[in-house]
């Protein structure tokens, strides 16, 4: 009896043991959260309607994301729920989307109800809400506690990760998607006090945000900004001896401002000053300012005779050209491995892209994220040679028709691959074998779709098809073992 008791327990250790490793709240599986300047990861789910959803960003993705991990059972999740549904429903044709997705691991049924209670007392919310029964999308995102809310702009950079929900969170929300849609501050108020926070609230929570952004302007030491950070104030001199100041308060800046850090007037940095340029002539109407610091140690003597020498080749800057004094600005920004950098700032002094080193590639996805941002704000942004800008050289699509191309067929190709190798991790073929295709039309000769492919189609009892994949993959790589010995084993008589 002493001996069967024991082993009974034991067993029951044993499976409570793998229930917990199994569970989708389990701490070991979680992983580590995307932070504020990462790219926020794709998410796929079916949502209470039968309709799958695919999350992604790039080209062509709603100007800002909203990304909102909530508890059905959370009272706090449901306020902030309610909200969002009020700020979606005043904000969703301006490029506006929202996402709710259910944190606990239930599965769609529970959700439902749980959806059912809330309409019982709330509206029904105009996007979508997703259940995620497997927890892939919340282990992807870190998600320990809900709510937890992430909001992107286009191309998926997190710009917040809020935890919790109160009305200065509420207000953090507005006040953030109103820059991302460019709409003038109170824009989103209306919302906030059908969420029920008040003028007397909002006002409060503004100052407390006004008071932590002037302690926090620069990232913490050892740090450079990235995009979500907020610019500090800017002093500088040019050559010529003159002290101008850009601030980000109040009305001080009337459109979007590049900041642009370049070491010397090596061949990038000619080339990035030359772009900058002619994107400053086109939006000098829309108020596009920019500011390039030289941020090399060059003295104000040597940077003009520089600047003297890029004069005989190209026009004249149309915007400041100034040394750092001191490394002062490249202190307030930096530190980083490598020149040039490259900011675009929002009116308010919120970070919107950042790029490090120039090429044409990243040039287009800066000229694209400012034609957007005056877009989305209804403000004509000049297309390249205009009228008033013959000076300027070609744009970069014009040079290379092919880049936007590319990259659309890059994003599509990471997206399509993290997808498949989810879903082949998940014993889920038929659906990686989708994905793996959709990545080999972007990258004909990706090698690790190939494989996959081949690997699928064999389990499928496909052996065409199988061989057809094994010898895309020699014509990659010829010297490759296993497609050769699988092609013999297919095409071998049993």
């Amino acid at each position: 009896m002493i001996i069967f008791g024991r082993c009974r327990k034991l067993r029951l250790t044993a499976c409570l043991t793998v229930l917990l490793l199994l569970h989708p709240l389990a701490g070991p599986v979680l992983s580590a959260a995307p932070g504020i300047g990462a790219y926020a990861p794709p998410i796929e789910l079916t949502d209470l309607g039968g309709t799958t959803r695919k999350i992604v960003w790039g080209e062509g993705a709603p100007a800002a994301s909203v990304v909102f991990f909530f508890d059905p059972q959370s009272p706090d999740c449901l306020l902030e729920m309610s909200f969002l549904d009020a700020v979606y429903l005043r904000a969703r044709d301006l490029g506006l989307a929202v996402y709710a997705v259910e944190s606990r691991g239930r599965q769609p049924a529970e959700v439902s109800r749980s959806m059912e209670r809330y309409c019982t007392v709330y509206r029904d919310p105009a996007f979508p809400v997703l259940p995620d029964p497997a927890y892939r999308a919340g282990r992807t995102y870190g998600v320990e506690r809900a709510p937890l809310t992430f909001i992107t702009e286009s191309h998926g950079v997190i710009l917040n990760r809020i935890e919790g929900y109160d009305p200065g969170v509420a207000v953090a929300i507005a006040r953030r998607l109103e820059q991302l849609l460019q709409r003038d501050r109170g824009f989103l108020s209306p919302a906030l006090r059908e969420a029920g926070v008040s003028e007397a609230e909002e006002r409060e929570a503004e100052k407390r945000m006004e008071a932590t952004a002037a302690t926090s302007a620069k990232a913490p030491a050892g740090r450079a900004l990235v995009a979500g950070d907020r610019a500090p104030d800017l002093e500088f001199t040019d050559i010529g001896g003159r002290t101008s100041r850009w601030s980000w308060s109040g009305e001080a800046s009337q459109g979007l401002r590049i900041v642009a850090f370049f070491g010397g007037l090596s061949l990038a940095s000619i080339e990035q000053l030359s772009w900058l340029d002619a994107l400053a002539r086109r939006g000098r109407d829309a108020g596009l300012e920019v500011l390039a610091v030289e941020a090399g140690g060059m003295n104000a003597a040597a940077l003009a005779d520089a600047l003297e020498k890029y004069r005989r080749y190209h026009p004249e800057p149309s915007f400041p050209v100034v040394p750092d004094h001191g490394g002062k600005l490249t202190r307030a920004f930096g530190p980083w491995d490598q020149l040039p950098q490259t900011y675009l700032v929002t009116m308010d002094g919120t970070i919107l892209h950042h790029t490090e080193g120039f090429n044409a590639a990243k040039s287009e996805t800066m000229a694209y994220k400012t034609e957007r941002a005056y877009l989305m704000a209804g403000r004509p942004f000049p297309p390249p040679r205009s009228a008033g800008v013959a000076a300027a050289p070609p744009s970069i699509e014009e040079e290379a028709p092919s880049i936007r191309n590319r990259q659309r067929q890059d994003e599509r190709y990471r997206s399509s691959i993290a997808m498949a190798d989810a879903a082949f991790m998940a014993w889920e073929f038929d659906r990686a074998l989708t994905y793996y295709l959709e990545a080999l039309e972007a990258q004909p000769k990706d090698l690790h779709a190939l494989v996959r492919s081949a690997q699928i189609y064999e389990r499928r009892g496909d052996a065409k098809s199988a061989i057809a994949h094994w010898e895309r993959v020699l014509a990659v790589q010829p010297d490759h073992a296993e497609a050769a010995a699988r092609i013999r084993g297919l095409r071998t008589p049993r």
